[in-house]
């Protein structure tokens, strides 16, 4: 710095002022001397070069403070040369300096008050220093803190990677499922740009890649593609030393022959797959950052790499065993009898497609369930015990008959043998047996039991007829000649309380006469029937209202049919059925309205057992509609029932007696009658009939 012309200031500061700028080369080289014996002393931020200008500036601003002196130069230095990273020792010694220069330009006359305006300035550096500096060490702490938390937080991350991989692919032992799953995972939670695997082939001179995975899902080589295992490949090299490989730049590494690289791939890394003390292959990672691949970073993926070479291992060695045991299984498949597989805790790891068919519940349902699902809980207990028998004597158990459980309400008896399973090593993994339908032998036994109750009832509804036709009609007839020939004969010589009597007697003659025949008829719906036949429901339906002529005439009535098909039946029986539902349509009408039933028909498939002898494939529903006073559906079932009225004989005439007929030939007919209605809506009678009969015909 050049000499210039000193100021009017009061000495001694006009000679410390006057010393500074004349000899400012010197002052600035002694403080670069001394900035640089504390060199190492400073934070990492300083570097040598930085020292020069910074012992220039110490000397301009002096002069500043000389000028003026105020305390704010000096603390503003201070606080500059804390941000700058200048450590405490190094402010220090700058101001010693400043000491020995005075010390060594001025007189001792005004040396005292001269080192008393620098000991001021000095002062007020460190003063600024110390207030920057716990800035600087506040921010410092917090920069460390956040760096710490950020790395702690990354390692939490790859340690939760690493969890989640081994979880996911634990389960997982399709190979080409487990290593999409894998790169998958990696590539998201890392947040790489690029993740590719590959396994070595028997040979171990090529890495087959097997699975990749990119932004988008991009994908640089196609999955099968072979690489070769050279030194001069970053895979080459990562198999051949069994150690993590990785490149800061790729730009930097063309001398390296290596597979297609993502176009924005700056840095990359290939970690090995140690499984079992051999490499079978390696994974690749790539970044769009240069060096992105920490120490840590290295750690943690090859954490992942090792427990995904387990589960490769574990998948290969899974699918070999599926291999070996892929015609056993397709035996298995195609035998009649249901073939099963049971772990330890009774839950089906294996089932058969005949097994599926008689539980009646798709195959992913059946498996992972446990067996006592499907039984019936009157039989669970049953075979539960025998399951454990065959566990502890360590052998098979024969015979095992139980119920199947059914949503749908169907009941399918089945027979099981169980014996022991045990793995490859001989320890007892579970149960395996055959399953055997025994349902249709079952139902030849109830069907036994059923019909030697149904001859035991015939013959006392044949005896019912008997004594009705015989013992009970004849004094009935008796009843009603004589009554007649007494209103005949002496009706006039009766007062008027004696004619009443008579007609009520007579009325309940005649009552009882309907009665009688109505019970013969449901009598004989068992013990008259006539064997099935080919019956045209339309053409009988016609017949039947050209019978209801004069009654259709009487009531104002019509009677509209539909298409109607040809089923196997009792033809009489068909033609009481229809009669009796028509007529029924015709008694129950509203004042208000004039009779109209309509009659109409559908096919539906049968869902009954298909086991069952001669079982009919399909089934028809006649739809008998009428516009009366209807009823309440909670009343359903009584309607059906023999005397069974909703009206009193008062209201409507009959016995009660005829609905029960209808359901006693559809139920001879092996089909159903049920009705839906609403009071003051009508009434719609469902007749369900097979279209063929069973093989044997007659249901009696």
């Amino acid at each position: 710095m050049e000499s210039s012309t000193v100021p009017d200031i009061a000495p001694p500061i006009n000679q410390i002022l006057y010393a500074v700028q004349n000899e400012t080369a010197d002052l600035v080289k002694m403080y670069h001397q001394a900035l640089q014996s504390v060199m190492f002393t400073n934070r990492f931020e300083v570097r040598p070069q930085m020292l020069g200008g910074i012992a220039s500036d110490e000397v301009s601003v002096l002069i500043k403070y000389l000028l003026n002196q105020q305390s704010s130069v000096g603390s503003n230095r201070g606080s500059q040369l804390s941000q700058i990273g200048l450590s405490d020792k190094s402010v220090m010694r700058l101001g010693r300096i400043t000491r020995q220069f005075l010390q060594s330009h001025l007189e001792k006359v005004d040396l005292l008050t001269g080192l008393e305006v620098i000991d001021d300035y000095n002062n007020a550096v460190l003063q600024g220093f110390v207030q920057n500096r716990e800035v600087v060490i506040l921010n410092e702490q917090e920069r460390i803190r956040s760096a710490l938390q950020r790395t702690l937080g990354r390692y939490s991350l790859q340690m939760e990677v690493a969890a989640s991989l081994a979880g996911a692919t634990s389960s997982i032992l399709n190979l080409d499922a487990l290593v999409t799953t894998a790169v998958e995972l990696i590539r998201e939670k890392f947040d790489f740009y690029y993740v590719g695997l590959f396994l070595t082939d028997e040979s171990a001179r090529w890495a087959i890649h097997k699975a990749g995975i990119g932004e988008s899902g991009k994908q640089t080589l196609h999955l099968g593609q072979l690489i070769e295992l050279t030194p001069n490949s970053l895979i080459g090299k990562c198999v051949e030393s069994g150690e993590p490989r990785m490149i800061i730049d790729v730009a930097k590494e063309n001398s390296i022959l290596r597979y297609p690289l993502l176009p924005e791939t700056v840095s990359e890394a290939a970690i090995p797959l140690h499984s079992r003390g051999k490499i079978i292959g390696a994974f690749t990672a790539q970044s769009k950052q240069m060096g992105a691949f920490s120490d840590l970073d290295l750690m943690a993926l090859r954490i992942l790499a090792d427990q995904l070479a387990n589960a490769i291992e574990n998948a290969r060695l899974f699918s070999e065993l599926r291999q070996s045991e892929e015609k056993y299984r397709t035996l298995m498949d195609n035998i009649e009898e249901g073939y099963y597989e049971l772990d330890t805790e009774g839950r089906y790891t294996f089932v058969n497609d005949a097994l599926v068919y008689i539980l009646d519940t798709p195959k992913d349902k059946i498996l992972e369930s446990n067996f006592q699902y499907f039984v019936d809980k009157e039989f669970s207990e049953r075979v539960r015990v025998a399951y454990n028998a065959a566990y502890q004597l360590g052998g098979a158990v024969h015979g095992i008959e139980f119920r199947i459980r059914s949503k749908e309400g169907i009941n399918r008896f089945v027979e099981t043998t169980a014996l022991i399973n045990r793995n490859p090593m001989g320890e007892m993994a579970g149960l395996r047996g055959i399953v055997r339908d025994i349902t249709a032998r079952k139902q030849a036994e109830g069907y036994q039991i059923e019909r030697k109750a149904l001859e035991r009832s015939n013959k006392e509804l044949e005896q019912f007829a008997s004594v009705a036709s015989h013992d009970l009609q004849e004094p009935l007839r008796k009843i009603q000649t004589f009554g007649d020939q007494l209103k005949t004969k002496s009706g006039s010589l009766l007062n008027d309380e004696g004619r009443i009597f008579l007609d009520r007697m007579l009325g309940a003659a005649d009552r009882a006469q309907v009665l009688i025949n109505d019970l013969l008829s449901l009598s004989r719906v068992s013990t008259q029937a006539q064997p099935f036949a080919r019956v045209d429901l339309k053409k009988l339906l016609r017949s039947v209202v050209a019978d209801l002529e004069v009654r259709l005439e009487e009531t104002g009535g019509r009677v509209d049919i539909e298409e109607l098909p040809v089923i196997e039946a009792d033809a009489t029986q068909m033609r009481q059925l229809y009669q009796n539902l028509i007529v029924n349509g015709l008694k129950f009408r509203s004042p208000d309205k004039k009779p109209r039933i309509k009659i109409s028909s559908r096919i539906i498939e049968n869902k009954r057992l298909p086991e069952m002898p001669g079982q009919p494939n399909s089934l028809c529903q006649v739809f008998v509609k009428d516009n009366g006073i209807g009823f309440d559906e909670k009343y359903l079932d009584r309607i059906f029932q023999p005397f069974q009225r909703l009206h009193t004989q008062q209201e409507y005439e009959g016995t009660g007696i005829g609905l029960s007929i209808c359901r006693r030939i559809v139920e001879r007919h092996g089909g159903d009658i049920t009705a839906k209605s609403k009071p003051e809506h009508g009434a719609t009678f469902i007749v369900t009939l097979p279209i063929k009969q069973a093989k044997g015909g007659d249901l009696r």
